[in-house]
């Protein structure tokens, strides 16, 4: 015992000595790649994309590797040590949304960082368009890859239909993975071309800070999009995804039983509920899941997020306020679900 003793405070003392020696530490992290961020941030599945990638000590990079299937790349060039171009290949039936990249240097790896995907084309941010009489046009369906900077309003004019959803999700504190970044807080308004504020956002229940928005429109003519952070203090890049496309902003029930197709109802979209129906995997990342239900042929920007269990459904049925009407949920295990649909609803479930 008295050896073992021995042994171990000797690993620590040479441990310790090892940490203390001048530049041992920095060493070690000067050889690490680092993959800071991307230039655009984002692409359009289906597409090829010309990427510039940032960071230290790239001058050795041969490969980006991607978490997740979709994503491949070609046409690798260091340009120097901060900066790496390539050719980002985006497969068709990639996944929409969040994706983690890595590059691989002959000397290591770096860290991942995240890149996004798309159903929409890329389109770059174009100055002067922080004057509201002279907005940045730009076609309904798209992406914007912009930056935003102190004090700035970014201004976008886009033409649309009565009874057509307008629709704006950012994607701003999320894209700005890096620590030196000063993301953006994305605040979002709709006007009409008199000025007239229709309808805003600043944050929302299901992205926190990141703002989404959707409006129907009252009439035929042009319309302005509004982009700036919310106190007009952070700076950092956005994607800003305009256009047409459904934004339910809840599922229920909010998860189901693994391997099997579940019957959801997106809920919270401006131009009504509707239904969807989706075959869940049978192993999901930690217990969740992305559901992208479509409307009329189109996707949401991100996913409305539902928990993966082990246990069936079991749907609450009204009136159930009290314990004489309570649903009957049968044998457990069981995954209860329901709504609290006003003030004071109770439900009840009886197994």
């Amino acid at each position: 015992m008295k050896t073992s003793r021995f042994a171990i405070t000797l690993f620590f003392a040479i441990f310790l000595v090892s940490l203390s020696l001048p530049g041992v530490a920095p060493l070690a992290q000067a050889a690490t790649p680092d993959f800071a961020s991307s230039i655009p941030r984002g692409g359009q599945r289906g597409t090829e994309v010309s990427v510039t990638f940032t960071g230290n000590r790239l001058d050795d990079a041969v490969e980006l590797i991607s978490h997740y299937p979709g994503i491949t790349a070609k046409d690798i060039k260091v340009v120097d040590g901060k900066k790496v171009e390539a050719t980002v290949v985006i497969a068709p039936d990639c996944q929409l949304g969040e994706h983690l990249l890595r590059i691989r240097c002959k000397s290591g790896m770096s860290y991942a960082r995240n890149f996004w995907v798309s159903a929409f084309p890329n389109v770059a941010e174009v100055e002067p368009n922080d004057d509201f009489a002279a907005p940045q046009k730009i076609d309904r369906n798209v992406t914007i890859e912009a930056e935003a900077k102190t004090e700035e309003t970014d201004y976008y004019q886009v033409s649309m239909k009565k009874g057509e959803r307008l629709s704006v999700e950012i994607e701003g504190l999320r894209i700005n993975n890096i620590p030196q970044n000063i993301a953006i807080d994305p605040y979002v308004s709709i006007f009409d071309k008199d000025h007239n504020e229709l309808a805003s956002a600043d944050g929302s229940a299901m992205h926190k800070q990141e703002s989404i928005l959707s409006y129907l429109i009252p009439a035929d003519g042009d319309y302005i999009v509004e982009v700036r952070d919310s106190a007009y203090e952070g700076r950092g890049r956005y994607r800003a995804h305009i256009g047409t496309f459904p934004r339910p902003t809840a599922v229920y029930p909010a998860g189901g039983k693994a391997g099997e197709e579940v019957a959801f109802a997106m809920i919270g979209d401006v131009a009504g509920d509707y239904p969807w129906k989706q075959k869940l995997p049978a192993v999901a990342d930690a217990g969740r899941f992305g559901v992208f239900a479509q409307r009329d042929g189109m996707s949401p920007p991100s996913p409305n997020v539902v928990r993966i269990s082990d246990y069936g459904n079991v749907l609450e049925a009204e009136p159930n306020d009290a314990n004489e009407q309570a649903t009957v949920a049968g044998a457990l295990p069981q995954a209860m679900n329901g709504i609290l649909a006003q003030a004071g609803d109770i439900d009840n479930f009886k197994f």
